[in-house]
């Protein structure tokens, strides 16, 4: 017979990006780059941003809305790097999207993002690129078995950006 302690156990989830925010910010910045590397990040990234400007079936049907995700997308992938450059303190790669100012203080990345756009905006923007890239149906074929998982990284990314404070 089980004890009420198996069963406690049995129902738990112990994937580290769902768990909350710690306050050891090199913590979770190894949990935010343990399952994907900056360029893979990148690359998804990219490819959302294909399937949903693609998508005639998503929120970015509008031109102006279709501009201000490409913004958002370039200023995601600038906030990521600026989160792998706090993590891994080494000279930016060639392919870098910021500027020698940033790449010596990413904390500017992360304090611009966060003054450019509301953590509800960031959100929401962020649930309306997964959704275009779920309902996506056009010639190219979409590897769907990452997309939560993808989200989830992005959506921890989010969560550290607003939780940090100002600078």
């Amino acid at each position: 017979m089980k004890s009420e302690q198996d069963s406690i156990k049995r129902f738990s989830k112990s994937h580290p990006i769902l768990r909350r925010i710690s306050n050891k910010r090199n913590k979770n910045l190894r949990l935010l780059f343990r399952e994907f590397q900056p360029d893979d990040f990148q690359k998804e990234l990219n490819r959302w941003l294909t399937y949903a400007l693609s998508n005639n079936q998503s929120a970015y049907d509008d031109g102006c809305l279709r501009e201000e995700l490409i913004e958002f997308v370039i200023d995601l992938g600038r906030l990521m790097e600026a989160y792998s450059l706090q993590l891994n303190s080494f000279h930016p790669p060639a392919s870098s999207r910021l500027t020698d100012m940033e790449n010596l203080f990413p904390e500017l990345v992360i304090s611009e993002f966060r003054t450019s756009y509301s953590a509800a905006y960031a959100q929401s923007e962020l649930f309306d690129l997964l959704d275009a890239v779920i309902t996506y149906d056009g010639i190219q074929k979409v590897y769907k078995g990452n997309l939560v998982i993808l989200y989830h990284h992005f959506l921890f990314m989010l969560q550290l950006t607003y939780r940090s404070g100002p600078g």
